[in-house]
């Protein structure tokens, strides 16, 4: 990657963390990277375009698709559950420390249509995900994969949520415990799950 590809790159992260994803935009982006605003057209085709190219680095599902997939390919049956707990829990982690998957999310949930290519590039990476488990264990995911969504849905909601207001269902999340609670939760679910479909 050329120097002023990183730059801008880097630009839109200080502009999102400093002043919010609303203030996004080509003039903007090339004043704080300091280059020719010409240059986001050469290297990322304009503003969609680098948008993407940056979503794609700090997006969680599509940047940790690659380890996931080659630790479901070395993981026995008899450890999926573990590898479920990792999963869902790194992404807690992620999200709570990675203020830009937050904004990513945001700003998809405002509507934006430039995060189209984004949710399609992670919804790409699930399903291949999902086909891998399938294949190796010959198990049927479509219950799964509803359950899965479940998990990912409630965690999204309450980082984002907590990360303005602490406090959900009597409980507060500025408090470490009750994420490893939410953990522990989390990690009940997926023995009930794993043992609802005798899958170990």
């Amino acid at each position: 990657m050329k120097e002023t590809e990183r730059q801008l790159l880097d630009a839109v992260s200080t502009i999102i963390e400093q002043e919010g994803y609303s203030e996004l935009g080509i003039n903007k982006i090339a004043k704080t990277a300091q280059c020719n605003k010409v240059l986001i057209y050469r290297y990322f085709g304009g503003l969609e375009g680098l948008i993407i190219a940056w979503a794609k680095e700090n997006d969680f599902f599509t940047s940790a698709y690659t380890g996931i997939a080659e630790k479901l390919q070395n993981t026995d049956i008899s450890d999926i559950k573990e590898l479920g707990r990792e999963v869902f829990f790194t992404l807690i982690d992620f999200l709570r420390k990675n203020n830009m998957m937050r904004q990513i999310f945001i700003w998809e949930l405002s509507g934006n249509s430039k995060f189209t290519e984004i949710r399609r590039i992670r919804e790409e990476h699930g399903a291949k995900l999902q086909q891998t488990f399938n294949e190796k264990y010959n198990i049927p995911i479509k219950n799964i994969e509803t359950h899965a969504a479940i998990i990912v849905a409630a965690i999204n909601f309450l980082v984002l949520q907590t990360s303005h207001y602490p406090y959900f269902n009597g409980i507060d999340f500025s408090e470490e415990d009750s994420w490893n609670n939410l953990k522990d939760a989390i990690g009940v679910y997926i023995d009930l799950l794993f043992n609802n479909f005798n899958i170990v």
